[in-house]
């Protein structure tokens, strides 16, 4: 009997949703990364932490695949009982809630000065709440959903401005600096130590995709060790080098 191998294309709509589900502020926090720690450093620290959130989620989804659990917390309550499980709570919930704080506050500052470009003038604080709970009645409907593969459409949408930002960056900013007869090699600071205590958790939050590895992993037609190993290699390997260049 001939067994039927999972195509690329099969793969591609839970890359995207591991992608979209990590990438996004950081593109906007990594220049103040690089430009406090250095090119070099920033790059190193990058690669390492990346690395190390590979292979965090491999061993995460082995050791739920072991114990035959479709989350961590309960893989932490048949291995450690229930006080394993309640500091597995403990820790994802605050992950989570850091995530979104931070989220939201991106969200309201950086939305109110799109505003501020369009229109002129400051924002205030009224526009300011109005862009946060426009932005929170977009996104509720997607959290609602209870198959994370119909996220897929709307994460490559997501990716696709990422994609669009970056390039736009290099295009109109970048390179028009590199160009120019003022430009020197010392605008570029390439190994800053001093940095590493402000911009080390910026990087290691950037990459930090340990929380999504299960409801992706549920979400595949035929799930396998095999394929998220290949869905992971391929989103942290396009997010490193999104943050990189």
């Amino acid at each position: 009997m001939a067994i039927c191998m999972p195509s690329a294309g099969d793969l591609f709509p839970h890359i995207f949703n591991l992608i979209n589900s990590n990438i996004g502020v950081g593109l906007l926090a990594m220049p103040y990364c690089f430009h406090e720690c250095g090119i070099l450093l920033t790059a190193i620290i990058l690669l390492l932490m990346s690395v190390a959130t590979y292979f965090s989620c491999v061993l995460i989804l082995k050791t739920t695949h072991q114990l035959k659990c479709d989350s961590l917390e309960r893989a932490a309550f048949k291995s450690h009982g229930v006080a394993g499980k309640r500091i597995v709570d403990l820790c994802v919930i605050g992950l989570l809630f850091g995530m979104l704080v931070g989220l939201n506050v991106a969200i309201s500052d950086l939305g109110s000065e799109i505003f501020d470009t369009l229109y002129g003038g400051k924002a205030s604080l009224t526009v300011r709440r109005s862009v946060l709970l426009f932005t929170i009645f977009i996104v509720l409907p997607f959290c609602c959903l209870r198959r994370v593969v119909f996220l897929s459409t709307s994460s490559f949408l997501a990716v696709f401005l990422y994609v669009t930002f970056l390039l736009n960056l290099l295009c109109n900013y970048a390179i028009p600096k590199m160009q120019s007869k003022q430009f020197t090699f010392g605008y570029f600071r390439l190994w800053r130590p001093q940095g590493l205590v402000h911009c080390v958790p910026i990087i290691a939050s950037s990459v930090c995709c340990q929380v999504q590895v299960n409801s992706i992993y549920s979400s595949l037609r035929n799930p396998s060790v095999t394929k998220m190993k290949k869905i992971l290699i391929s989103a942290v390997t396009f997010i490193f080098s999104c943050y990189l260049f």
